[in-house]
């Protein structure tokens, strides 16, 4: 299971490239697959993924 975590990145999604976001989305789904579902850590990536998603689109509107 990763540690990574995802909290900080949510606080910043504004500040990073689109790059980036791609990273962190690529990370996230990562972390979801990884861990049981259900549990506090697949619900934070799945908010994280939620949040990224929200970010690329305002983007691209």
């Amino acid at each position: 299971m990763s540690t990574k975590p995802a909290a900080g990145h949510i606080a910043a999604l504004e500040t990073r490239s689109i790059s980036e976001l791609n990273f962190m989305m690529r990370d996230a789904h990562e972390r979801l697959y990884e861990v049981r579902t259900g549990s506090p850590e697949h619900r934070l990536a799945k908010a994280a993924i939620e949040e990224i998603t929200r970010s690329l689109w305002a983007r691209l509107n």
